[in-house]
C-alpha cells in the first residue's frame, strides 16, 4: 500500500530508529552515569515510538519499512569522533548533549511537517510523540546549558554519598529548592532491551569518508607538487593514480582508527551502564545558573570519584 499517510508514518518510523541509535551513540561518549541512563531511556522511548508507528502502518494496511538515513549515520559517527577527541569529561558531556539537542530539533521539525497533512486516525499518536520529543529537547537543552538555567544530574550508589553531596552543596550556598532527589529505579530499567553494537560501525563509516576526503586532498597536493618538481611534469596517469592511492589509504586508515575508538567507547558504555543498573541508588538533580551548575557538577563529580576510589 502506497497511501500518503503510510509513507509519512514510515518516514517517521525511520526517523525514530535513527534517533534511537543517535541517543545510544551519545550515551557511549558520556561518563556521567545519570546522563548516560537518561540517554538510554530516550533510546528505549524512540524504539517504542517506532513500534507504535509500525503498528499504525499495519492497521492502515501498509508494510512498515525502515530505510536507513545515511545522513543520520554520518551524524552519529561525527558525534563519536568529535567527542573522542575531547579529554575533559564535562566538555565531552556538553558537546555530546549539544549534538543530541540538534538531533531533537531536527526530529521536531519532521514531526511538525508530518502534522501539516491529514494523518487521519494516526494524528493523536504522532501528536503525542511530538510532545514527548519536545519535552526531551527541553530537558537536554537544560543539561547542556542552553537555557538560562542549567540542570545537573549525578547518580549515587549509597545513601551516605547522597547525604554528603547534599551537605556540601548546602554549605556552598545551594538552596534546598534547587535540589531534587529521585530513586534510580525511575530511570534505570530493571530488564533493559539489548542495544545493537552499532557505535563502531557508524564511527568507522564516518572516519572512512573523512579519511577518503583528506587522503584525496593530500594525494592531489602531492601529485601537483611532484609534477612541478619533475622536468616536463608527471605523466597524466600519475596525476590520477596518486590522489586515488591517497583516497584508498585515507579511507582505510580513517575507518580503522575510528572503528577502534568506537569499540572502546562501546565497551566503556556497557560497563558503566551495567554498573549503574547494579549499584545505582539515587539520582540528585540540581537546577542553577550555568556558573553555579559548573561548581555543583564539580562537587558531585568529586564525591563520586572519591567513593569509587574507596
Amino acid at each position: 500500500m502506497n497511501h500518503p499517510v503510510v509513507r509519512t508514518l514510515n518516514r517517521l518510523l525511520a526517523l525514530c530508529h535513527a534517533s534511537e541509535l543517535g541517543f545510544l551513540v551519545t550515551a557511549s561518549n558520556v561518563d556521567n552515569r545519570a546522563v548516560k541512563a537518561l540517554l538510554h531511556s530516550y533510546a528505549d522511548q524512540r524504539a517504542r515510538f517506532a513500534e507504535e508507528l509500525a503498528q499504525a502502518v499495519r492497521e492502515m494496511g501498509g508494510t512498515p519499512t525502515r530505510r536507513p538515513l545515511w545522513l543520520g549515520r554520518f551524524h552519529r559517527g561525527w558525534i563519536g569522533l568529535k567527542t573522542a577527541l575531547i579529554s575533559e569529561p564535562e566538555a565531552v558531556e556538553r558537546a555530546a548533549l549539544a549534538e543530541a539537542v540538534r538531533g531533537e530539533q531536527a526530529a521536531e521539525r519532521r514531526y511538525r511537517q508530518a502534522l501539516e497533512a491529514d494523518l487521519g486516525p494516526a494524528e493523536p499518536l504522532v501528536r503525542a510523540q511530538l510532545e514527548a520529543i519536545q519535552e526531551a529537547r527541553r530537558l537536554l537543552a537544560q543539561l547542556c546549558g542552553r537555557e538560562d538555567r542549567r540542570l545537573v544530574m549525578r547518580l549515587f550508589d549509597r545513601e551516605e554519598e547522597l547525604a554528603q553531596a547534599q551537605r556540601v552543596l548546602a554549605q556552598r550556598g545551594f538552596g534546598t529548592e534547587q535540589v531534587r532527589v529521585m530513586a534510580a529505579a525511575e530511570l534505570l530499567e530493571e530488564t533493559p532491551r539489548p542495544h545493537p553494537p552499532h557505535v563502531p560501525g557508524d564511527m568507522a563509516w564516518t572516519g572512512a569518508v573523512l579519511g577518503m576526503l583528506a587522503g584525496t586532498v593530500v594525494g592531489g597536493v602531492a601529485a601537483f607538487s611532484a609534477s612541478l618538481a619533475t622536468p616536463g611534469g608527471l605523466p597524466g596517469t600519475w596525476l590520477v593514480v596518486i590522489p586515488l592511492l591517497g583516497l584508498l589509504a585515507g579511507g582505510f586508515i580513517g575507518g580503522l582508527l575510528a572503528f577502534l575508538l568506537g569499540w572502546g567507547s562501546l565497551e566503556q558504555d556497557r560497563f558503566l551502564y551495567e554498573q549503574s543498573r547494579r549499584r545505582g541508588w539515587a539520582l540528585l538533580l540540581l537546577e542553577a545558573s550555568p556558573e553555579q551548575a559548573t561548581e555543583a557538577a564539580q562537587i558531585m563529580q568529586g564525591i563520586n570519584a572519591a567513593a569509587r576510589a574507596r
